[in-house]
């Protein structure tokens, strides 16, 4: 009876046990889910998240290949506008103003020829845009005549062999630099440079040329009297280049764009010489205007064909036609005409009036002294005159 009871209490006392074991453990179970998890709030803490102002700020900022692709491409920043005449105020000396034209525009290789007055001389260069650079391939000082130069260029080198002075390079960004033939170096110094002009604000590319610099010991004379140059150009979209300023020691010269004409011909002021009906000669000075690609034979060739006064003989008759004009490099015009040239003399003098004409007209063009005539490709001949090959008519006045 006792080993009964004593089985029975310890039967009980295990009942009770399991009982209370459960639920301790789901009394710590349950208060387990209201405890904070340390490790997540580590790991809250270590990786924040980035707020919305942070990110669109990130998004909207332009990556430096971006920023490139913004600023465009050379042809942006030196359109090629035909017929538009561009003047330039100046400062700081006489010849800081100028005005500016297209001859020419080549479209094939890329190619125009600006001509360029400052009120004491004209300068043409023929410019190429070509592979990320804006370069001039030809510069002519004093020159007062109208030839296509970018023909008579591309015939007579190659375009690749030459050494051209760059004016802008690609990329355009800051800090793209370059060494020009002369030895000057020339630099991108900004790409949002502030410009004010006649005609507006605007934001442009600067380009840095540096003459003549000791500081970096690249003068090949250290003794030499000549003072360092500093000139900035500043070039906009659209419209080109719209200031200069040039910095010589403490001289200071400007050249400002201040007047952007289109439809707007290079009128040059020309002395025909016509015969007259009793075989003298009468001079008289026309303005002539010459559109971009105007070919300049044809524009003398109208002229020539107008009669001064009433009494005075047009150079030549309305049939003829000159087949080609230009400069040689020996400094003899070369001039062909149709054959109907020689139908209107009607005598010995008066061929030889007409001649002389023709002869001062072109010569006092292009700044010579001697005349290369012929007709059809071939030596002048007519009833009253023939020639051998190399004779040349001489200017008289």
């Amino acid at each position: 009876m006792k080993r009964y009871i004593w089985k029975t209490s310890i039967l009980c006392m295990i009942i009770l046990f399991m009982g209370c074991s459960k639920n301790s453990v789901k009394q710590s179970q349950e208060n387990n889910k209201n405890e904070p998890n340390e490790q997540n709030e580590k790991t809250t803490v270590a990786t924040p998240t980035s707020s919305p102002v942070e990110t669109n700020q990130s998004t909207n900022q332009p990556s430096e290949s971006e920023k490139d692709t913004k600023l465009g491409v050379i042809a942006d920043y030196y359109p090629v506008v035909p017929n538009t005449q561009y003047r330039y105020q100046g400062e700081g000396n006489e010849y800081a103003p100028f005005q500016r034209n297209i001859d020419f525009i080549d479209e094939v290789n890329n190619c125009i020829q600006i001509r360029t007055n400052n009120g004491g001389t004209e300068t043409v260069q023929v410019i190429q845009i070509q592979q990320g650079e804006l370069s001039v391939l030809l510069t002519k000082n004093e020159c007062y005549y109208r030839d296509n130069l970018i023909n008579q260029y591309l015939r007579g080198k190659s375009i690749s062999s030459t050494k051209a002075e760059i004016l802008l390079m690609e990329p355009l960004k800051v800090g793209t630099k370059w060494v020009l033939p002369d030895g000057r170096k020339r630099y991108i110094s900004d790409t949002q440079a502030k410009v004010d002009t006649p005609l507006g604000k605007y934001q442009a590319i600067e380009v840095t040329t540096i003459e003549n610099d000791t500081e970096n010991g690249n003068a090949t004379d250290r003794n030499t009297e000549k003072q360092e140059s500093t000139t900035k150009e500043y070039y906009v979209k659209k419209i080109g280049l719209v200031k200069r300023i040039t910095r010589i020691g403490d001289m200071l010269v400007t050249s400002t764009l201040s007047e952007r004409k289109e439809k707007s011909p290079w009128k040059q002021t020309i002395l025909f010489y016509y015969p007259t009906s009793d075989n003298k000669i009468y001079r008289k000075e026309k303005i002539v205007s010459f559109y971009t690609n105007d070919v300049t034979r044809t524009i003398l060739e109208k002229e020539m064909k107008k009669e001064a006064t009433g009494k005075h003989l047009p150079l030549i008759a309305k049939t003829t036609r000159i087949n080609s004009l230009y400069l040689g490099t020996d400094q003899i015009v070369y001039v062909d005409f149709t054959k109907d040239i020689v139908k209107e003399m009607k005598s010995k003098e008066q061929e030889s009036l007409i001649l002389q004409c023709i002869t001062n007209t072109l010569g006092n063009y292009y700044g010579v002294k001697k005349v290369y005539l012929t007709i059809e490709h071939q030596l002048y001949q007519s009833d009253y005159r023939s020639t051998t090959k190399g004779d040349t008519l001489k200017v008289t006045e």
